[in-house]
């Protein structure tokens, strides 16, 4: 595995770290995100799971409008996003991470 690949997987492991991501990843997300590509995705179905993103998400939505459950909610979404666009970008040179100062290199972190 390359460098860029090992750092991306480090990345995506680390979404399932967030309680509420790693919930509905194992209540439905997961399990409707295969219903789409199988085990050996294509570029179609890629394409396809990225047009149901917004379904897959919805299949939790609780309804609440509380300000925790739409915080939540908010960075759920961040991280199937986040999870999407890596899976999209394996083999290249970009890889797509929601701000942790553990993943930012100290070289393009500002001196504040």
């Amino acid at each position: 595995m390359s460098l860029l690949e090992a750092y991306r997987t480090a990345v995506v492991s680390d979404l399932f770290k967030m309680k509420t991501f790693h919930s509905c990843w194992d209540n439905q997300w997961q399990e409707k995100a295969a219903e789409i590509m199988g085990n050996q995705a294509t570029f179609s179905e890629l394409q396809l799971l990225g047009k149901n993103l917004r379904n897959i998400f919805l299949s939790t939505n609780e309804g609440g409008r509380s300000q925790g459950s739409l915080s939540g909610g908010g960075a759920a979404w961040e991280c199937l996003i986040t999870w999407y666009t890596n899976l999209g970008l394996i083999g290249t040179r970009t890889i797509v991470l929601k701000h942790k100062k553990a993943f930012v290199p100290p070289v393009i972190t500002p001196n504040t």
